[in-house]
């Protein structure tokens, strides 16, 4: 019984220290719609995601670099972003993807997986729906 409450105080510990570090200046929560009509926000997938083992972090956009992983709100235009697809089990799998993507105010830019690909990423306009596929780097 004791093994079993360390165990759930751990999860517990690392669930709500993984809700913490998600917080960034440049970040917005998932639950969020875009707040500021004249931005745009670049979303990425949490490991955590209980669909799938696979996460994608968003890790620059042009010139800024992301440390954390999360949400980006961004100025509409013309925008490089570079993502990292990346997926721990049942082996470690890393695959890098640039995009050349033009971002319009008020709209997400959600990723799209590709099950028949391992680690593979596009993104799509959750507004319009038109999809982005990116160059493997």
């Amino acid at each position: 019984m004791k093994m079993k409450n360390k165990i759930s105080s751990v999860v517990f510990i690392i669930t709500v220290f993984s809700f913490l570090s998600a917080c960034s200046v440049a970040q917005v929560k998932d639950t969020v719609k875009v707040k500021n009509q004249n931005m745009a926000i670049v979303k990425g997938l949490s490991a955590w995601n209980p669909l799938s083992v696979i996460a994608v972090q968003v890790y620059r956009i042009d010139d800024k670099k992301f440390k954390k992983p999360g949400n980006h709100e961004v100025s509409p235009g013309q925008h490089q972003i570079e993502v990292r697809c990346s997926r721990e089990t049942p082996e470690r799998v890393q695959r890098y993807f640039v995009f050349d993507m033009y971002l319009k105010a008020g709209h997400e830019y959600k990723p799209k997986l590709d099950m028949t690909k391992d680690c593979h990423v596009d993104y799509v306009d959750s507004e319009t729906g038109k999809k982005y596929i990116g160059v493997e780097d």
